[in-house]
Order: C-alpha cells, then sequence, then structure tokens
C-alpha cells in the first residue's frame, strides 16, 4: 500500500522557537494566534494553541476515538459478509435437494428465511459497526465537515435495519415473497390475493434497495470527510466518487443481469477497507511515537 498522499491544505510543522510567526486563527473561536507561544492557551477560549496549530488530523486525535474508528470499520466489514454467507449456504441447501438429501420445503422457503435472516443479523452488525465508525470526535475543534453526513448515515442505518427485518416478515410468510417473485397463487380460506402479495413484498424489496443505496452513498460522503484527517487525496478523491456511483450501480444496476448490485457491494467493501487500513497506519504511527517519547523520557531520568 502506498503512502498517504498529503491534501493541499495539511498541517504544516509547528513553528521553531515556540512562538507561532504566522497569522493563524484559532479552530475553536477563530482569534489570530500570531505571536502567542505554541504551548501555550488561546486567550480568547483556552484552547490549546498547539491543538490549532495541527488541526484536526487524527495522528493528534484522542487514541481512544482513532481506536474505536478502527474497531468500527472492521465490525462493518463483517457484517458486509453476510449475504455471502446467506447465498453459501442458500447454493449449498439446494445442492442436496437435487441429490434428494432433504427435502423441497427445506430448500425453497427454509433458506428463503435463512437468507433474510442472515442479511437482518449482517445489517444489525453492520449498524453496531457504523455507529462506531461515525462517533463524534470529543476533540474536534472548529467546525466539523462530517457532521452532516454522520447524521444522514445513522439516519439511513436505522432505516435499512428496520427494512431488513420487513423483508424477514415477508420471508416468513408462506406464499407472500414467493408470489411477487414467482407469481405462484396461494390458495385456501386464508390465504392472501395474488395482487396484494406482490404489492407488499416488491415495496419492500424496492425499498431496502433504495435505503441500501442510500446509505451506501452516505457512507462514501462520511469517508471522504475522514480521509481529509487522514490525511489521504487518493482515499477521498476514490470516496467522492462512490457517493454517486455506488447509488446507482445499487439501483440502476439491476438492469445489468443484477450484478450492478453485487458490483456496488464490492466496491463498499474496498471502500471501507482502505479506510480501515489508513486508520490503521494512523494507530501504528500514533504508537511510535508514543514509545519513542516514552523511551527519551526514561533516557533523560536515567542521566
Amino acid at each position: 500500500m502506498s503512502d498517504p498522499i498529503p491534501l493541499d491544505d495539511a498541517v504544516p510543522p509547528l513553528p521553531t522557537g515556540g512562538v507561532v510567526a504566522e497569522h493563524r486563527p484559532c479552530l475553536a473561536c477563530g482569534y489570530d494566534l500570531h505571536g502567542l507561544s505554541s504551548r501555550g492557551v488561546c486567550p480568547e477560549c483556552g484552547a490549546q494553541v498547539e491543538r490549532s496549530l495541527r488541526g484536526n488530523l487524527l495522528e493528534f486525535a484522542n487514541p481512544e476515538h482513532t481506536r474505536t474508528l478502527h474497531h468500527g470499520a472492521i465490525t462493518i466489514e463483517w457484517g458486509a459478509f453476510a449475504p455471502i454467507l446467506a447465498a453459501v449456504i442458500t447454493i449449498g441447501v439446494s445442492a442436496l435437494a437435487q441429490a434428494g438429501q432433504t427435502t423441497a420445503f427445506v430448500a425453497g422457503r427454509g433458506t428463503e428465511v435463512l437468507g433474510a435472516a442472515l442479511s437482518a443479523v449482517g445489517a444489525s452488525v453492520a449498524l453496531v459497526g457504523w455507529y462506531l465508525f461515525t462517533r463524534p470526535d470529543p476533540g474536534q475543534i472548529g467546525t466539523d465537515a462530517g457532521e452532516k453526513a454522520r447524521r444522514w448515515v445513522r439516519v439511513v442505518l436505522i432505516a435499512e435495519v428496520v427494512m431488513t427485518l420487513a423483508a424477514l416478515v415477508v420471508a416468513m410468510i408462506p406464499g407472500l415473497s414467493r408470489t411477487a417473485t414467482q407469481a405462484v397463487t396461494p390458495t385456501g380460506p386464508g390465504a392472501t390475493p395474488p395482487l396484494a402479495a406482490i404489492i407488499v413484498a416488491s415495496a419492500v424489496t424496492i425499498l431496502s434497495a433504495g435505503v441500501s443505496a442510500a446509505r451506501a452513498g452516505l457512507g462514501a460522503w462520511y469517508i471522504a470527510t475522514l480521509a481529509e484527517r487522514v490525511p489521504d487525496l487518493a482515499l477521498r478523491q476514490f470516496a467522492r466518487t462512490m457517493i454517486w456511483l455506488l447509488p446507482v450501480l445499487a439501483t440502476v444496476g439491476w438492469i445489468a443481469c443484477g450484478l450492478g448490485p453485487l458490483a456496488a457491494w464490492i466496491l463498499s467493501i474496498i471502500l471501507i477497507d482502505k479506510c480501515r487500513r489508513q486508520v490503521r497506519d494512523v494507530r501504528a504511527r500514533v504508537d511510535e511515537r508514543r514509545m519513542l517519547d516514552e523511551a527519551i523520557t526514561t533516557h533523560r531520568s536515567g542521566a
């Protein structure tokens, strides 16, 4: 993996001599820090001058916050693989049914319900991961560029879990989901009318796809803002492209024999994995700097 490409507005190193020679604003209140000691505090709001000089780069954030982001990204990746597990199980059970090793009911309704259940579990795991990944930085100063993206991601995540649970309910009702996809007319005194079944199941499917597409685009938007704090220009540009590409693939991409959603899933995994690796590298640099500081302190104490 290549080293992060610094952004054009990356924060410069601390001034030599301990005094701010340039006209730099305090990121908390906007006060001009010119002439103040870099180790002092802003006379207007009391914020650390050094914190404003370094900016809001992740490398200088609270290590606990960076650790939370890293764990959240890992959890998102685990949750994203639930649909793949469901597909593997479905294919395996169908193969057993053709070989006469299981009943047609298990291969049909059983795998349908199991697939919906695994999708619900995956969405729940992803919800936990995105909640950790979008947790606000308590040490953030100034305007948080990712605040809007963070809030919208969390709102859409809740909607996505609700729609996934609705799909699970549809799958558990005999004949309902099959009517929408296979035009199977249920029979019996309490059967659901075919038209109503088609409307209900199709509405759940369409809404679920729309919510998932919105979450993918909003997640890419949030990652683009987070990339500015790494900083990594390549990741930011890639995320900005995914803001519109992922929703298009997840919706309009159905026309291409259903391959669009698969491509969107793969690209979303690549995006979150790239961000996870960058956050991991930031944590490694922080740990190295802390170990070096401890070694220097120990050496001076011994001397």
